[in-house]
């Protein structure tokens, strides 16, 4: 069973998710090894507030660790509906996989759209009830993954192949809205 940590990055009109994918047997050494990597004083690791040196030692700490992650991306200026079409596209996707729990960090209005977006989805799939947690930031360390991927990928150029080369994206889904 695999667990999916869940964050987003905007770039324009694109909106990307990362869903980075955790085996469950690896959940405590990876929470671990990623609490690790911060600096004295530091609280969590955002990728949009570190140094260019810090964001390349933490790319390259995430691609020893067992994780996989998957890009998702919309072009679309409403980024609810980017993020609706987004969410429908990952619960699909839970078919092919055995996800235990889906984790996002939590955003106060936007907990309840994923709510519901999550429910949707699962009736539209014929899922049994899907488990998820909506965690702050600072309390889960495994979503600093998908928020570093998620920015790195989303800046492109130099950093887009960083991710790349490193192997810390598995595919690049683009998602439409329906």
């Amino acid at each position: 069973m695999i667990e999916v940590f869940i964050d987003e990055s905007v770039r324009g009109d694109r909106y990307i998710i990362c869903a980075t994918q955790v085996s469950q047997r690896y959940l405590a050494g990876t929470r671990k090894e990623v609490r690790s990597l911060l600096r004295s004083g530091q609280r969590r690791i955002h990728f949009n507030k570190e140094e260019d040196r810090y964001r390349r030692s933490f790319l390259t700490a995430f691609a020893e660790m067992e994780v996989s992650s998957v890009i998702y991306v919309v072009r679309h200026t409403d980024f609810q509906v980017a993020r609706t079409a987004i969410l429908q596209k990952v619960v699909s996707e839970v078919k092919k996989d055995r996800v235990a729990r889906f984790v996002f960090e939590s955003r106060s209005r936007q907990d309840a759209h994923d709510r519901l977006d999550l429910q949707r989805a699962q009736r539209a799939c014929r899922l049994p009830p899907l488990s998820y947690a909506h965690l702050p930031g600072y309390d889960e360390p495994l979503l600093w993954i998908p928020d570093a991927v998620a920015w790195a990928w989303g800046k492109g150029d130099e950093w887009r192949r960083q991710v790349e080369k490193l192997g810390l994206v598995d595919r690049v889904e683009k998602v439409e809205v329906p």
